[in-house]
């Protein structure tokens, strides 16, 4: 689990970068958290593959992985925009807890899923 929280740490660094990008091009925020969160996805998979569950590749662990990104993407959206309107009102500090709540979710199903 640590490899997977140091990568998911470059992962998010990735999002965040982006994301900081984005938003000072004019996107709204959402939509740079989700671009943010897309392009962290792939350095993820790339790493977590190769040195945390140290999988070979296969075309079904891919779409498995990518379709946990995906989930991962749309609960990013969902909760960075309702714990933005509704508790947090910093950006930042909402997409801190966002990224909490969705790296735990995406572990779990990672670990007894995508590559089980």
């Amino acid at each position: 689990m640590v490899s997977y929280g140091v990568f998911g740490a470059l992962a998010t660094a990735v999002h965040y970068a982006l994301m900081a990008y984005l938003l000072g091009a004019g996107w709204f925020p959402v939509s740079a958290s989700t671009a943010g969160a897309a392009v962290g996805a792939l350095v993820a998979y790339a790493a977590n593959r190769k040195w945390t569950f140290r999988a070979a590749h296969s075309s079904a662990r891919l779409l498995r992985f990518m379709a946990v990104a995906a989930l991962g993407l749309l609960f990013n959206a969902i909760l960075l925009a309702t714990i933005h309107q509704w508790l947090i009102q910093s950006i930042i500090g909402a997409q801190l807890l966002t990224t909490g709540l969705v790296f735990v979710a995406t572990f779990l199903i990672n670990l007894k899923w995508s590559f089980a």
